[in-house]
């Protein structure tokens, strides 16, 4: 009796991985149960092998699964584009139809475990994500956005940074822009939002905080450590996993440490610059 309901349980479990909850899904390469498509795409890392196989194979639209999650992918670009097909098409894209596709799949075992919840612009949906970026568009225009002040602070980067280029090529013959780019950007981010640039001064600041965010993208390129954040209890028992997940958090607290003192930084300035009128 134990056997027979543990066979019909397994090929009910089965008949759901393989079939049932594909069944409204673009046609895709056959996920394995828990894991999905994971170790396909780990196996050519960071996969873009698999992604044109499955395109010649499936067409420009076609469904993966990392996990429990289905990656519904749309691998053409004039698709995407689209705009002059009727509302009913179903190829009707991004351009021509952007409304429908505004929202974006919640990773809500992610964000619990790593933020403490939905919050911000890149991981909420619907109507509080128009609050979120409302709210985010009124407090960057307080910094300077779209106004002359910004634009200001944009030129005066891009002018250090052709100093710094022009520098490059009197000492050597020859420049690498990139290295340069990257600071520029972040100094005019830097600068809206705790008041200063990675300049000399504060460049080690800038080295820090680019490879603690270059630390994140690459942990969490990792498909297989997204499987597990939906199933974290697994994690202490499979030591490869755990140190990627220690790693994870290690890089969060960082990060996190760098805003919090600056932004307590800031506030205790903000104190000691505001006058008490009695």
């Amino acid at each position: 009796m134990f056997w027979t309901l543990a066979l019909i349980g397994l090929a009910l479990f089965l008949f759901n991985e393989l079939h049932w909850k594909r069944r409204k899904y673009p046609p895709g390469p056959t996920p394995i149960p828990l894991v999905g498509n994971v170790i396909s795409i780990l196996w050519d890392f960071p996969g873009m092998s698999k992604y044109k196989e499955w395109r010649a194979k499936f067409g420009p639209i076609y469904t993966y699964w990392l996990g429990p999650w289905p990656i519904v992918t749309v691998n053409d670009y004039n698709l995407m584009q689209a705009s002059y097909l009727p509302c009913d098409n179903p190829e009707e894209m991004f351009v021509g139809d952007g409304d429908s596709y505004a929202d974006r799949s919640s990773f809500a075992a992610v964000a619990d475990l790593y933020r403490g919840g939905s919050y911000g612009i890149a991981d909420t949906n619907g109507q509080v994500w128009r609050e979120q970026r409302r709210f985010a568009l009124h407090t960057l225009r307080d910094f300077g956005l779209g106004k002359d002040e910004m634009q200001e602070r944009i030129l005066h980067e891009a002018d250090d940074l052709l100093t710094q280029l022009e520098d490059d090529c009197k000492s050597g013959g020859s420049t690498k822009p990139m290295k340069y780019l990257e600071k520029t950007v972040a100094s005019v981010i830097n600068l809206t939002l705790f008041g200063f640039r990675f300049d000399k001064e504060h460049e080690s600041e800038f080295y820090r905080l680019n490879k603690l965010l270059k630390d994140q993208v690459q942990v969490f390129a990792n498909p297989l450590l997204l499987v597990f954040f939906s199933i974290p209890k697994l994690v202490p028992y499979i030591p490869i996993i755990r140190g990627q997940f220690e790693k994870v958090f290690k890089v969060r607290d960082a990060l996190y440490g760098y805003f919090n003192e600056h932004v307590g930084r800031d506030f205790i300035r903000l104190l000691q610059n505001t006058k008490i009128v009695k």
